[in-house]
């Protein structure tokens, strides 16, 4: 009995450390950096249980003769609990386009997940200072390999009217494609900022991995029990 309870203790063990485990490939990334190793390790981060690759990125639209480059952003792969593990575009000290002027990134990438996402949080930090000025960011998720789209036809985007939305899929999916279109507009007279792009992926749980710890737990209440009566 007592090997018995070990035996499943152990189990659950195991199955918590490979929750835990991190993933070989890195955090964060330059984007120009992780757009010239698509289709490699070298193009490859995780959050959490999440994978992400396949960068692709361009400037659409940059009016502000800034010389803005992909290598001005940095991409941070995260893991979080509570809002699900998600992906951060991060602009280096801030994009701040002028008065007048208009910038406009696409910025796409693949997912994978061990565990269907059903849904996921699109947020930003930013700052426009005068009502002409908007940040706007509309999104599309395909799945993987059908490229049926997941994401709703309205409602997928954010603005500074609405900093945050959650987009449901149509169907639970373990692999799929995101494209964000990224436009930021300078006021009349003052600038508008952005900081970042957050997305945060809602999976569904993984039953398997929910019973092998629910049945550790129970070995160990049963195994203190049994020391208790002795």
């Amino acid at each position: 009995m007592k090997l018995f309870i070990r035996n499943i203790f152990a189990g659950a063990i195991l199955a918590l450390a490979s929750l835990t485990t991190a993933s070989a490939y890195p955090t964060n990334g330059n984007l120009q950096d992780l757009v010239t190793n698509a289709g490699n390790s070298g193009g490859y981060l995780t959050g959490g249980s999440l994978t992400f690759y396949n960068f692709i990125s361009s400037i659409q639209t940059d009016t502000t003769g800034l010389g803005i480059q992909l290598s001005d952003f940095g991409v941070q792969a995260f893991a979080n609990a509570v809002t699900g593990d998600g992906l951060t575009l991060q602009s280096i000290g801030n994009l701040n386009i002028p008065a007048g002027k208009s910038f406009d990134l696409r910025f796409q990438f693949y997912v994978s997940s061990p565990t269907p996402i059903t849904s996921n949080i699109l947020t930003f930090a930013g700052t426009r200072n005068d009502p002409a000025g908007n940040i706007i960011i509309s999104e599309t998720v395909l799945a993987l390999p059908s490229l049926d789209q997941l994401s709703p036809a309205t409602g997928n985007s954010v603005d500074c009217t609405q900093a945050a939305t959650t987009l449901t899929y149509s169907s639970a999916s373990t692999d799929f494609w995101v494209q964000k279109d990224i436009a930021v507009v300078g006021g009349a007279e003052t600038t508008t900022s952005l900081s970042d792009v957050n997305q945060y992926f809602e999976p569904v749980p993984e039953p398997s991995s929910f019973a092998l710890i629910g049945l550790g737990v129970a070995g160990v209440a049963l195994m203190r029990r049994k020391l208790a009566r002795k």
